[in-house]
C-alpha cells in the first residue's frame, strides 16, 4: 500500500466518523501524519479550537482501518478513552 492510498483511506474513514458521530469535518485540522506503535500509516485530525486537546486518530494497516479518539470531546466534555 502506498502512502497516497493510505491517506485516501484514512480521509474517507475520518469523513465517515464525523458523519456518524455528528462532528463537522471543517472543525478539524488534518490529516497530519503521526506514529502509533508499529503502524505503517497513521494520521490525526486535531479539533481546531486552541483550548481543545481532542484528536481523531486513524491508523491504516493491511487488516483495515482503525479509529480512536483522544482528549476531551468538545461536544460532551467527557474525556475520550
Amino acid at each position: 500500500m502506498t502512502e497516497e492510498d493510505a491517506r485516501k483511506l484514512a480521509q474517507s474513514r475520518f469523513s465517515q466518523v464525523c458523519q456518524e458521530f455528528g462532528y463537522s469535518s471543517f472543525s478539524f485540522t488534518g490529516p497530519t501524519p503521526t506514529t502509533v506503535g508499529g503502524a505503517q500509516f497513521a494520521y490525526e485530525w486535531k479539533y481546531n479550537y486552541p483550548e481543545s486537546n481532542f484528536v481523531i486518530l486513524v491508523v491504516v494497516h493491511k487488516g483495515g482501518v482503525e479509529v480512536t479518539f483522544e482528549g476531551k470531546d468538545p461536544r460532551t466534555g467527557y474525556e475520550a478513552r
